[in-house]
């Protein structure tokens, strides 16, 4: 009997959360199909996680253990080299996916997709010391859109090229991309994974060679949140570390910073940088100039980072990024402004849906581990789900 290629694999890099990444796998392997793979790459200080995914003897599971000095960059792009379904999904050690995960991806390669973007819809919140656990799911109509990757990218560069979330990009965390896509890549970066953020370079690069994308407003997977979940941009420390010293470069190697993003430690500077890198590296920086807009982009930075306006402007005055310094300051200082104008009215907004829809948001407390979350989960969903699950 020849064997089947995995529909999906679901890639979990992992670190010093052996509980979390158990739990997630037990739930991923109550679906009773052997069209998936998970693939759980370990960076932990020890391998005890091993002995506990063997007593699971199960054989769709792939564990793989590297105690060496790595970023998470390369933990990503470790975990890909031993995948090997049509699709590629990664999720973090405490999040999970939904049960439909193999026969959404079954029906994405009937349709030929690149990539399939979900929408974020589900998040568990992991017991904490002193707080239960929260289990939230939002409303969705389960509509598919096609999605015009290239026009994204354009308006996402025309933001600033921060935040990629709020742009339809293919995505493979917490989202589906084709292995080809990530292949391509490879082909012509010698690597999957690069830039500081995985998730961030990987969603550019393959929008690079992406072609059939389209976009479901239905649960793929479960966003989880525990205590040990990383929180390195909001600190106080963070507030006073200097780019060199950034969490991001351990383990890294040799890294080259961009000239386009100014060089100072925040949330959105890693984030902008790693989108820049993987369109420098893909070979678009043409896309870069013609659509990237730059007070845009240092209004982003500084509206979540006000402490860092002297920083900031130093930088774009070496790169002369306006002939009059007074005039940035003031366009920069306008699109704050207008930034923070168009949060308020997206609150306004956000609120008066909340009231519409209040009764369609389900909130279940006190479920011990995510797996009795997709469990939760899979129950609600079976009168909700897209036409081509029934």
């Amino acid at each position: 009997m020849i064997d089947q290629k995995p529909i999906i694999s679901i890639v979990i890099p992992t670190r010093n959360r052996q509980k979390y990444a158990l739990s997630c796998v037990k739930s991923i392997l109550s679906i009773p199909d052997d069209r998936l793979e998970i693939v759980l790459h370990d960076n932990s200080l020890d391998n005890s996680l091993e002995y506990s995914i063997q007593e699971l003897r199960d054989s769709r599971v792939k564990y793989y253990y590297n105690d060496s000095e790595m970023s998470t960059v390369h933990n990503f792009d470790y975990g890909m080299d031993y995948a090997t379904g049509e699709y590629i999904c990664y999720i973090g050690d405490d999040d999970c996916v939904t049960k439909d995960i193999v026969k959404i991806s079954e029906w994405a390669l009937k349709q030929n997709l690149d990539a399939l973007i979900g929408t974020y819809l589900v998040n568990y919140n992991w017991p904490k010391k002193d707080k239960s656990s929260s289990f939230t799911i939002y409303p969705f109509n389960s509509k598919i859109k096609k999605v015009n990757v290239k026009s994204e990218l354009t308006d996402f560069l025309q933001k600033g090229g921060v935040y990629y979330l709020k742009h339809d990009l293919p995505r493979v965390y917490h989202g589906i991309v084709r292995k080809q896509c990530f292949d391509k890549v490879k082909d012509k970066l010698g690597y999957y994974f690069g830039g500081l953020t995985p998730d961030i370079f990987a969603s550019i690069s393959v929008s690079c060679v992406a072609q059939n994308v389209m976009k479901i407003d239905y649960p793929l997977t479960v966003a989880g949140s525990s205590s040990e979940s990383d929180q390195t941009h909001r600190t106080d420390k963070a507030r006073n570390t200097k780019l060199k010293d950034a969490p991001h470069f351990r383990g890294r190697g040799e890294y080259t910073w961009s000239e386009i993003i100014p060089d100072v430690y925040s949330g959105e500077t890693i984030w902008a940088e790693s989108s820049i890198k993987a369109l420098e590296e893909m070979g678009c920086s043409g896309i870069i100039k013609a659509n990237l807009n730059k007070i845009n982009l240092l209004a982003t930075i500084l509206k979540a980072n006000p402490h860092q306006f002297e920083e900031v402007y130093n930088y774009a005055e070496r790169k002369s990024l306006d002939k009059e310094y007074s005039s940035l300051k003031v366009k920069v200082s306008w699109k704050i402004y207008a930034m923070k104008i168009n949060d308020f009215l997206s609150k306004v907004k956000n609120r008066f849906m909340k009231l519409i829809f209040a009764q369609k948001t389900i909130r279940v407390f006190d479920l011990e581990n995510i797996e009795l979350a997709v469990d939760y989960l899979e129950n609600y969903l079976e009168k909700r789900k897209p036409k081509f699950l029934k």
